[in-house]
């Protein structure tokens, strides 16, 4: 079985900490988003926390926001997966223009962590309910428009 503690997200780092028999062993972990499993984020393995051998840490970078099912794969090929989901949460912080004319069009930043990297319906930003046009997004940064009122 596997149990896991997580930590927020601190400069692009998530860092998991899993606890089950055996874990110790585990040579390969990896996120599965729980709605796209296309969604997959392997962890490097660090050194066991403690002396235990039920307890290590796990770190993933660049982890996209979302819920994740955990998968652990034991030296000897054997398979673990936790019951449980793992929330990676989104950051952010707005800059830009503090105001903007009626017609719209200034442009917006927003730094974070765990943006989308794909333009899709998943990055979305509103700005008093109307759409603001996102220009480019990364991991980090979205640089949108602000819409005509």
């Amino acid at each position: 079985s596997v149990a896991e503690r997580s930590s927020p997200i601190t400069a692009n780092t998530f860092i998991l900490d899993l606890q089950g028999t055996n874990i110790a062993a585990a040579t390969d972990v990896t996120l599965v988003g729980v709605t796209d499993s296309s969604r997959r984020f392997t962890g490097v393995i660090g050194t066991v926390n403690d002396a235990a051998i039920d307890d290590v840490e796990v770190t993933f970078t660049n982890v996209v926001a979302g819920q994740y099912n955990v998968e652990v794969i034991v030296s000897g090929n054997n398979f673990a997966s936790s019951t449980q989901t793992v929330e990676v949460p989104a950051t952010a912080t707005i800059s830009g223009a503090e105001f903007s004319s009626l017609a719209g069009g200034a442009l917006i930043t927003i730094d974070g962590t765990g943006f989308f990297t794909e333009k899709d319906e998943n990055n979305r930003v509103d700005i008093c309910g109307l759409k603001c046009e996102i220009d480019s997004q990364t991991f980090s940064q979205i640089l949108c428009r602000a819409p005509a009122f």
